[in-house]
């Protein structure tokens, strides 16, 4: 098997790095979702959308108060910074 079959193709979409920018600067769903003109829960399933399309990888850590950069999405974090 060719190594190239065995990578799978992710799609990520401008939509999903402009959510993850916002949510990373604001720390805050709440805040970004006005920044973005949308609501909470679009802007968590976005999040979660793109968490799952990254095989699960977690980008925040979220707590009932709070929300932090998880280690894992400080690689993504720098990249998205310039989009």
């Amino acid at each position: 098997m060719h190594e190239r079959s065995r990578e799978r193709s992710v799609r990520i979409e401008m939509r999903h790095v402009r959510c993850f920018r916002v949510v990373a600067e604001e720390r805050n769903f709440y805040r970004a979702a006005e920044r973005l003109h949308t609501d909470q829960s679009a802007l968590s399933g976005t999040i979660r959308e793109l968490e799952d399309k990254l095989d699960g990888v977690e980008l925040f850590a979220r707590t009932q108060r709070s929300i932090r950069l998880a280690r894992a999405a400080s690689g993504c974090w720098k990249r998205a910074t310039i989009c």
